[in-house]
């Protein structure tokens, strides 16, 4: 997924130009509604926003039922971050935490990279860290 990078954060693009959005078009319903609706129109746009995105969440958990069914309390997560991701590597399972803390041999953390670290980009991490 496309993102901006922010210093060690990823923010993905889809959900801001979504945010955006719904910004602009709640913003134009709040100057062009009457003075007495003005509020009403915008909260509208958010609610039929918030009202979407339920809907369109319901419906992705109801589409992997099966997969959220075989890890109770998943449903705030994706399935194929659990069941494997057949563009996460050759093995098609995600592996690895989403955070890797690297420590000093006196027990100083020395980096924090943010994100899945794969073995390639473990070894680049590696390399960065020791100098090469």
């Amino acid at each position: 997924m496309l993102s901006i990078s922010l210093g060690p954060v990823a923010l993905p693009v889809l959900p801001l130009v979504l945010m955006l959005a719904v910004w602009v078009a709640a913003t134009l319903a709040w100057r062009f509604a009457r003075n007495d609706f003005s509020i009403s129109a915008e909260n509208r746009v958010w609610g039929a926003a918030a009202l979407g995105l339920l809907a369109a969440r319901l419906t992705h958990v109801a589409r992997y039922a099966d997969a959220y069914l075989a890890t109770p309390g998943g449903v705030g997560r994706h399935p194929r971050w659990r069941l494997g991701c057949p563009r996460a590597g050759a093995s098609g399972r995600l592996t690895g935490l989403p955070t890797t803390l690297f420590f000093d041999a006196k027990g100083q953390r020395v980096d924090a990279p943010f994100g899945m670290l794969n073995a390639a980009a473990l070894q680049v991490q590696l390399d960065r860290l020791r100098g090469r």
